[in-house]
């Protein structure tokens, strides 16, 4: 796992400090997202480890654009 900067660390340490929760309850989350390729990337949080799905493609956002919306 990456070593963290000391700054996020005690940024997140006092935040979990002020609202009464474990270390890994919260994380100011800094995501490092693989290219696209198809519908969704695979991101993991440099400072947590945790892993999500990111959609490389919002409907919404393109529509509107084109239909003048």
């Amino acid at each position: 796992m990456t070593q963290l900067p000391i700054k996020n660390v005690e940024l997140a340490s006092s935040l979990n400090a002020v609202k009464g929760k474990k270390s890994k309850e919260i994380c100011i989350h800094h995501w490092v997202i693989q290219p696209a390729n198809g519908p969704v990337s695979n991101g993991a949080c440099q400072i947590c480890g945790e892993n999500r799905e990111f959609e490389n493609y919002v409907e919404s956002a393109h529509s509107s654009i084109y239909l003048g919306k």
